[in-house]
């Protein structure tokens, strides 16, 4: 192969010793052989380093980067700078690829002059694993619908994560695309979008080559709040802010999103505290203008519906007691019904 195909493989790494050798694998062994394997240990304090070092003193192609805990926002953007090749992806530590995973996607790119390939996964529950999306999209998207796509819920689009893609890095940088280092979750959402404004043309590959663990304890999965789950409300006025100047469904979609993101989290909300906290981060002005999008939204479920209705009441009430206890019963009915679409899946 020629140096032009050479793909840069950025791989952020904090504390996932319990799954990096997997991840490692996955990319070494991978059918296209010319790679920048960049691996960045953002202050781990477990074993991963070493484990790091261990695969580079076995393949030359490996680049350790060390740095101190700054997260995943600068990780990427350091990973981004260092890269040298014509492509770039994105590996999550405790994910891993298929074993032609670079090489299709490099492949459709170059046979379809896209800047950009998408892929589906596989999300992977213990033993189990679901495909994503579901069904057969079609192979070509402009760049306007592929950031419609990737806003739809990962059931039926390809997601708003980077890992599942594959990226022309000369136009990353021709066109001066950063990952916003203040935000924490959702940060690859908004890089997405940016990018996504700037492609002609995206090409969607119907097989599954990544494989994403869905852990409890991952940031975005936790229950625990945070002030780095908080910023994914400021990411989402980000996203409407970049989706302004695109078609109006588009625009739409990008709003009854952050207005999900805000039901989301007082869900999560375990005490007054909480409540108290979320409310303060809330943009106000941005809940009563782009209500409408939330609702009439297709996308949006039943229980965040039935909350909206019912929050807009008690939250101007000052009811915090009450959307305590709507809160519970929806969580309840959460838990059935997550334990009803289990035993589906298994009893299938």
């Amino acid at each position: 192969m020629k140096k032009k195909d050479l793909v840069s493989v950025v791989i952020p790494i904090y504390n996932t010793e319990k799954y990096l050798v997997r991840c490692l694998d996955s990319v070494v062994t991978q059918t296209w052989i010319d790679l920048e394997i960049i691996l960045l240990d953002d202050g781990s304090t477990d074993s991963s380093l070493k484990i790091c070092h261990s695969y580079a003193s076995q393949d030359d192609r490996i680049i350790i980067i060390e740095k101190q805990n700054t997260g995943i926002s600068d990780t990427r953007e350091i990973g981004v700078q260092r890269a040298t090749g014509k492509w770039i992806a994105f590996l999550d530590s405790d994910d891993w690829y298929h074993k032609s995973f670079i090489e299709q996607m490099v492949n459709a790119c170059r046979k379809y002059k896209t800047d950009v390939a998408f892929c589906r996964f596989y999300e992977v529950y213990g033993k189990e694993k679901f495909i994503y999306p579901s069904a057969e999209t079609r192979s070509i998207l402009s760049g306007a619908e592929a950031i419609y796509n990737i806003l739809l819920p990962n059931t039926v689009g390809y997601f708003t994560s980077l890992w599942n893609k594959l990226y022309c890095l000369e136009l990353i940088k021709k066109e001066n695309i950063h990952f916003n280092r203040k935000l924490h979750v959702g940060e690859d959402e908004l890089w997405l979008v940016q990018l996504l404004k700037k492609c002609d043309s995206v090409i969607c590959i119907n097989s599954p080559l990544y494989y994403y663990r869905n852990r409890k304890e991952s940031l975005s999965r936790s229950s625990i709040l945070s002030l780095k789950k908080i910023s994914n409300i400021e990411c989402k006025k980000l996203v409407i802010q970049e989706t302004f100047d695109l078609p109006i469904h588009i625009k739409k979609i990008s709003e009854a999103r952050y207005y999900s993101v805000c039901i989301s989290l007082l869900l999560q909300s375990k005490n007054h505290s909480d409540l108290k906290f979320i409310k303060e981060k809330i943009d106000w002005t941005y809940w009563k203008k782009y209500r409408k999008s939330f609702l009439k939204d297709n996308n949006t479920s039943v229980r965040h519906r039935c909350f909206f209705l019912l929050s807009e009441l008690f939250i101007s009430m000052n009811l915090c007691f009450l959307i305590k206890l709507i809160i519970k019963i929806l969580k309840f009915w959460q838990y059935i019904k997550f334990k009803l679409k289990h035993c589906f899946r298994w009893n299938k």
